[in-house]
């Protein structure tokens, strides 16, 4: 327990508002990092401080820019963002099926919170799939793209993000495609898996 308090006291520090954004891209990655590498063991505490986290860059999302940064910074940290609560879902859903049975009670208090998110961050989840499926398959960006990310268009900034992309886009769509339909929880999903 000790150690993922220090994780999540790093992560604190880094997502704080007076933080840089190549900081807060790297609290980012360690809030994803965290969530996906089971360290948590179930550490609602901790779960509910990364939410908190990770909720108030989401609520500024549309603002998130750096003007006297690259375009690419404000790319990346957006791409952080949106891994990091694409993690925290899959790993709160993985916990809900391991212990459907017996949930705590603890659990059960989180998932209003997770609920209010849920169909923003599916606009913004598709939006940064669509992006990186452009960059992947070297799409012509003049047909049919409007993209999600501000300046990915340019060759520069898509190459500068497509690492970040690379890493993130699993575990986005792991959290697109969850589908709840055994257990009544307040995802804002319906239907089978």
């Amino acid at each position: 327990m000790f150690v993922v308090a220090q994780l999540v006291s790093a992560v604190r520090t880094a997502l704080d508002a007076s933080s840089g954004p190549i900081l807060l891209e790297a609290g980012l990655q360690l809030a994803t990092k965290i969530m996906t590498s089971g360290v948590l063991g179930g550490d609602q505490v901790a779960v509910k401080r990364i939410f908190s986290l990770i909720s108030r860059p989401l609520n500024d999302f549309k603002d998130v820019y750096y003007p006297s940064f690259a375009e690419w910074v404000s790319c990346k940290i957006k791409i952080r963002l949106l891994a990091a609560h694409a993690s925290l879902k899959c790993y709160t859903f993985s916990f809900l099926r391991r212990h459907h049975s017996g949930v705590p009670d603890e659990y059960l208090a989180l998932l209003p919170l997770f609920s209010k998110s849920s169909s923003i961050l599916r606009k913004y989840w598709i939006g940064v799939l669509k992006d990186y499926s452009y960059i992947c398959l070297c799409l012509d960006a003049k047909k049919n793209w409007n993209p999600f990310l501000d300046g990915i268009q340019s060759p520069l900034v898509s190459s500068k993000v497509q690492l970040s992309l690379e890493e993130s886009w699993p575990v986005i769509l792991q959290a697109l495609c969850i589908r709840c339909n055994s257990c009544k929880y307040p995802w804002g999903f319906k239907g089978n898996r």
